[in-house]
């Protein structure tokens, strides 16, 4: 039996792109409003990607994007988690 995209738990990874008119605050903004709409739409998990030495993206600083996206949802099982690269 094939199984139904609605059975699949998708996920988002979020980089933080920084546009050169942004803000790091309106950038912060827009990620928030990108989890939850993640959240509305019915993913799973809103995965914060740590990359480092690579310009217009936040994300290399984790913890200040876990810190403001918060992790207590609507949905007890969506979460904003780290995502490290190795």
């Amino acid at each position: 039996m094939m199984s139904l995209l609605a059975d699949i738990p998708f996920s988002l990874l979020e980089l933080a792109p920084m546009r050169e008119d942004a803000t790091v605050s309106s950038t912060l903004q827009g990620s928030l409003a990108y989890a939850q709409h993640a959240e509305s739409l019915g993913f799973n998990r809103f995965w914060l990607a740590e990359h480092h030495n690579m310009p217009g993206i936040i994300c290399s600083a984790t913890s200040i994007l876990i810190g403001f996206i918060p992790n207590q949802p609507e949905d007890p099982c969506f979460r904003a988690s780290p995502c490290f690269q190795y």
